[in-house]
């Protein structure tokens, strides 16, 4: 890293000493590009008269060394941190290194090559921690943001919940008294086209209430042993209740492989997601459709498998997606409102899995996704 304060020009005090090296000590560095001043005195007062903030002091002398540098450790620590360096022509043993930052021989040459070298460290150091506090500063700030979003996304994920359960909740008794009401007067009608376009609109209302309701009750995800066969037998018993399909549960075919055992899943979850492929697969085909489930190494695979209409391969990607419908007729058509499959993939990506499908026009659709099993 290349430091951004200028260093080719430090400011150094120096200590006036007795040694007869001092002067050749003084000429040199001078002559070599420091802003050098001269004390007579190793006093705090005579430092600060010589400049208020340099980069090194100089001590030649191990006694007024030591003792100006206690001084400056003691008194001045918070404003003066200079580089403190002590020359000597001695091997000091056992030296207080928390006074001076360095012992040095008094040699010109490598005083300055050693000076030069600290001094540049400590001013690209200094540049380091001063980016340092920047970028803690700009991620403290950005994490104090992120905080402050993952709140606001968590309230909107509650208020979400709250309106999906609440609206369906209050949909419901309404509708069944839609319901009973259009039954009720289907017996004295006249107009049957009036009534069949009551039922109809009727049905797709308890459509679109139904996976509103599946949706509500599949946000929460709490995993736990599932028995297969109930949890099929529990969606085909809820499509039943559903006027659209009252007459075609006898369509669909269970195939399980024996001795299946539990799966890890939300059951709530599971029975929604073979209710909305059950769903899917009635209204696109006129036949027979077939749910199976079997074992693939420890995982069990459920399909899903019509002989309807089928998808175009262009399509496949793109069914999943809410609201999507694969033609634009397909709601007059076959009804629905095109959140059923995205129901599925969103239950099925809080288990960590995902759904498969295969399909050719006119020849039917598998939809095929695993959980794992469970050894009791």
């Amino acid at each position: 890293m290349t430091s951004n304060t200028q260093v080719s020009t430090p400011t150094l005090v120096l200590i006036e000493t007795e040694p007869a090296w001092g002067e050749q000590i003084q000429s040199y560095l001078s002559d070599h590009g420091y802003d050098l001043s001269v004390i007579s005195s190793a006093s705090t007062k005579a430092l600060i008269e010589a400049g208020n903030s340099p980069d090194a002091i100089l001590a030649l002398s191990q006694k007024d060394g030591l003792e100006f540098f206690r001084v400056i450790r003691d008194t001045h620590e918070a404003t003066l941190k200079p580089l403190l360096v002590l020359v000597s022509d001695n091997v000091i043993e056992d030296f207080p290194h928390e006074l001076a930052d360095i012992v040095l021989p008094p040699n010109p040459n490598y005083i300055d090559h050693q000076l030069k070298t600290i001094l540049r460290l400590r001013n690209e150091n200094a540049d380091l921690r001063r980016e340092n506090e920047e970028l803690d500063t700009k991620f403290n700030a950005l994490k104090k943001e992120s905080d402050q979003q993952k709140q606001s996304i968590s309230e909107i994920e509650l208020l979400k919940n709250a309106i999906v359960r609440n609206v369906s909740h209050e949909l419901k008794t309404p509708l069944l008294q839609v319901k009973s009401a259009v039954s009720l007067l289907a017996e004295d009608a006249k107009d049957q086209e009036l009534i069949d376009y009551a039922k109809y609109a009727t049905a797709r209302l308890e459509t679109l209430v139904k996976n509103i309701t599946l949706l509500g009750s599949s946000l929460d995800i709490h995993p736990g042993p599932v028995i297969i066969r109930d949890a099929i037998e529990y969606a085909k018993r809820n499509l039943g209740r559903v006027w659209e399909h009252r007459q075609d549960i006898s369509r669909i075919t269970i195939k399980l492989e024996d001795n299946l055992p539990p799966v890890e899943a939300d059951k709530q979850g599971l029975n929604t997601i073979l209710q909305l492929l059950m769903d899917n697969a009635l209204k696109f085909s006129q036949t027979a459709i077939e749910v199976s489930g079997k074992r693939q190494g420890d995982q069990v695979v459920f399909t899903v498998r019509d002989h309807g209409i089928g998808i175009a391969q262009e399509e496949l990607d793109k069914i999943f997606e809410i609201f999507y419908q694969v033609d634009a007729s397909s709601t007059r058509r076959y009804g629905g409102t095109g959140v059923g499959l995205a129901i599925v993939r969103l239950i099925l990506d809080r288990h960590n899995t995902s759904i498969s499908v295969t399909s050719k026009q006119g020849e039917g659709s598998s939809f095929t996704f695993s959980l794992p099993m469970i050894n009791l």
